[in-house]
């Protein structure tokens, strides 16, 4: 050990150990994390009763399902409203789940995917958008794909990522009702596309 190491200096310690604070903030986090997983789960569940909702025609429920949502506590430890957070990821696991379902030579998720892009209203065609530059940057896909992904997404705007929209936003609403409503339009296109 060098004479330059602190005498506590241990390297296999948590990150912080030997420092002022000591591992509080990482203590903090772990304390955190529970609650985190307990609101994502939470937003999750509506979230999904709230697409059942749109399908079954019923959007006064699934308004009311989202605002449940919506209510439900900032997550101070992700820095982020569980409401809009569960939406982004239904979105987005959709388009993945489908894609690490196909073969190499079955493009159906993007085909989908492209579709619902064209017909989906400004709102929910910038978080759609969002998801694919992320597959394209990310996931493998095949070169003809990532050239299709850029030609789609090129003409449309990029604005604040649905995350990161506060509980209080006058938007979060219409932008979690449409984002819901592309993937229910996702999930009936791959329907039709089977």
């Amino acid at each position: 050990m060098s004479s330059n190491e602190p005498a506590s200096f241990d390297p296999l310690a948590p990150d912080g150990e030997d420092t002022a604070f000591g591992n509080l903030l990482s203590a903090s986090g772990r304390a955190l994390a529970p609650f985190s997983r307990a609101s994502e789960s939470a937003a999750e569940n509506l979230m999904e009763k709230a697409r059942a909702a749109l399908v079954d025609g019923d959007r006064e429920r699934a308004v009311a399902l989202v605002d449940r949502a919506i209510a439900l506590p900032f997550d101070q430890h992700e820095q982020q409203t569980p409401a809009a957070a569960g939406a982004g990821m239904q979105l987005f696991l959709l388009v993945t789940d489908e894609l690490e379902a196909a073969d190499a030579d079955d493009a159906r998720w993007l085909d989908a995917a492209l579709d619902v892009l064209e017909t989906a209203d400004p709102s929910a065609r910038c978080d759609l958008r969002d998801v694919l530059l992320v597959v394209d940057q990310d996931f493998f896909i095949e070169p003809a794909e990532s050239r299709r992904i850029r030609a789609a997404v090129r003409t449309i705007p990029q604005r604040t990522e649905l995350r990161d929209l506060a509980p209080d936003d006058p938007e979060l609403a219409d932008r979690i009702m449409s984002v819901l409503a592309a993937c229910n339009a996702y999930d009936a296109r791959l329907d039709t596309l089977q």
